[in-house]
């Protein structure tokens, strides 16, 4: 078995080659696959974020039409145009 101290140096070795992804809101590591994917948050925070983002755009829904649709209003413009 081999000692504690060697075990430690051996984990943070690996740590080292890992290379880690800290998220810019939480600053816990994440995968560093999910970093090359393009997010720069973890999956905790990424969902939160999400959930947050969903939920505004739920608010933001029109009739297309007369007895239409709901579509999502993006933009102030697309407001002004909603069901002409």
């Amino acid at each position: 078995m081999k000692e504690p101290s060697t075990i430690w140096r051996l984990l943070s070795e690996l740590k080292r080659e890992a290379k880690m992804a800290i998220c810019i809101s939480c600053d816990n590591e994440y995968s560093d696959k999910r970093r090359k994917l393009g997010y720069k948050t973890c999956l905790e925070c990424g969902g939160k974020a999400a959930k947050k983002e969903a939920a505004f755009r739920a608010k933001c829904t029109a009739p297309a039409y007369n007895k239409g649709c709901y579509m999502y209003v993006a933009s102030k413009r697309m407001a002004k145009d909603v069901g002409r």
